[in-house]
């Protein structure tokens, strides 16, 4: 039997979304920065600013459609994108949110393969096949089975964990950041940090931002806390890194600016161990205080750009700057300085060359 290949899937509809993601929560940051409001008359006159924050709110309901049809194309290719879509509005309907949306891409795109695989058509009617009767019966039957049958139970899972999640309290809370925090760090950018990413863009749609202000922070903790470690060993004349890992930092840094973690990954390769658990246990730490500081953030990517649009952007360097230094740290007094076979591998420029790093 063949693999479901249920993270393939996943991931693959991850990176269609990304794009809508950022873009709407970047127009929500700055339509709110200038005063906005979400139009709820068309008909009556209103400002630049409030069509923007406006446009992201729509936009930002769109997220349960793509998530729905990017799984659905993944598995079952083009008949797959427009009942896909119909999953993630249903989905949008019923309150069953992004899970409902992930859901219905997953049954609807195997269901289509299924169909295809097994339904027989006249030859004249084989052109009609996935335009209209592929997509058609799918849509029917795998959107009454939501209906009627699935909704209500995910609908309960969405508002059981929403009811959770803004119930926390100090150490529960605390633990909840730190693991979400580690999960977003510990693999630069690879699957962990996508399911960390995917689980806090769909709190974004019930109204929870605590979790997306953890993503951001995490994903920025890596590249600062190397770069503060770098400078310890500066400081106190102990040579932690070869001279193409510092090379390497400096590029890191700014990446890390923009939130771009995947800079880090050639530093982590030489030393792993260490570098990834200084990593996990900084963002953990930072990630853990964000949310028991009830830090939250309306937009789910950016870096230090989108920091004003928080709600405590103070505390949010706050906590950022703690989980880097406990990362800094950690790495200052653990890493070994470099041998000569570790010189000698990074000489090769072309191994580790960062802008081939793809960003998704």
């Amino acid at each position: 039997m063949k693999k479901l290949q249920l993270k393939k899937h996943a991931l693959t509809a991850i990176s269609y979304m990304l794009p809508l993601v950022v873009a709407s929560g970047l127009l929500i940051a700055i339509g709110n920065l200038a005063g906005g409001q979400v139009i709820e008359n068309y008909k009556e006159s209103f400002t630049v600013a409030s069509a923007l924050t406006s446009l992201g709110v729509l936009g930002m309901g769109l997220l349960a459609p793509v998530i729905s049809a990017g799984i659905a194309y993944s598995i079952a290719d083009r008949p797959g994108i427009a009942p896909g879509l119909l999953m993630g509005l249903i989905a949008n309907a019923i309150g069953a949110g992004f899970l409902g949306g992930m859901l219905g891409g997953y049954l609807v795109g195997y269901f289509i393969v299924f169909l295809k695989n097994h339904i027989k058509v006249p030859k004249w009617a084989e052109g009609l096949l996935p335009m209209m009767i592929i997509p058609l019966f799918s849509s029917l039957v795998i959107g009454l089975l939501i209906f009627f049958v699935l909704g209500v139970p995910i609908v309960w899972a969405t508002e059981g964990l929403t009811s959770f999640l803004t119930s926390m309290q100090g150490s529960t809370k605390f633990v909840f950041g730190a693991i979400m925090g580690g999960m977003a760090a510990f693999d630069f950018g690879g699957p962990v940090n996508k399911v960390a990413s995917l689980f806090a863009d769909g709190l974004l749609l019930e109204g929870i931002y605590e979790p997306e202000a953890v993503k951001i922070l995490a994903s920025m903790v890596p590249p600062f806390g190397v770069t503060i470690s770098w400078v310890l060993s500066k400081v106190f004349k102990k040579r932690k890194y070869s001279p193409k890992e510092e090379e390497n930092i400096k590029i890191a840094f700014p990446m890390g600016i923009c939130m771009i973690t995947e800079g880090v990954i050639p530093i982590a390769a030489v030393d792993i161990v260490r570098v990834v658990t200084s990593c996990t246990l900084g963002a953990a730490v930072g990630g853990g205080l964000s949310m028991m500081w009830d830090i939250g953030s309306p937009v789910p990517s950016g870096g230090m750009f989108i920091v004003p649009a928080m709600n405590h952007p103070l505390l949010f360097l706050l906590a950022l700057s703690i989980g880097s230094l406990v990362t800094g740290i950690m790495l200052f007094l653990w890493k070994k300085e470099p041998t000569d076979d570790e010189d000698s591998y990074f000489n090769d420029e072309e191994e580790f060359d960062l802008s081939s790093i793809k960003i998704s």
